[in-house]
């Protein structure tokens, strides 16, 4: 099952702007929870990708590397390196983005991604 566009929208709006989660808005539609999160990056993506201001100048990049670790009969450790501008005076930190493991490797390769005028 997918959403309209008009649904895809408005989903992204209730996760992204009001923080709503993914599952709250699942149940509200009365749809499953990867059809919302479907919507959710797919729309989501494609506004990040539009706005290329929405980082601005970073002072100071931060690295946190979170495991994720799944319970029950299949255990499953998954790791993310949140990349993170750590703010400064007058400015409040905020998450850039999240890259997948933990590998240095890997978040340098994001790095290298980025447009040369963020650098």
């Amino acid at each position: 099952m997918a959403l309209t566009d008009r649904a895809g929208r408005w989903v992204v709006k209730q996760v992204g702007d009001l923080g709503r989660t993914v599952n709250e808005i699942a149940v509200e539609l009365g749809c499953d929870w990867r059809t919302v999160n479907d919507a959710v990056l797919a729309y989501g993506e494609a506004l990040l990708e539009a706005d290329t201001e929405r980082v601005g100048a970073v002072d100071a990049l931060g690295l946190d590397e979170t495991l994720f670790n799944r319970t029950g009969e299949w255990h499953v450790q998954q790791w993310c390196t949140s990349v993170v501008d750590v703010g400064g005076p007058g400015r409040t930190a905020k998450l850039i983005d999240i890259v997948e493991g933990r590998s240095a490797i890997k978040t340098l390769e994001w790095l290298d991604e980025q447009p040369e005028a963020w650098k």
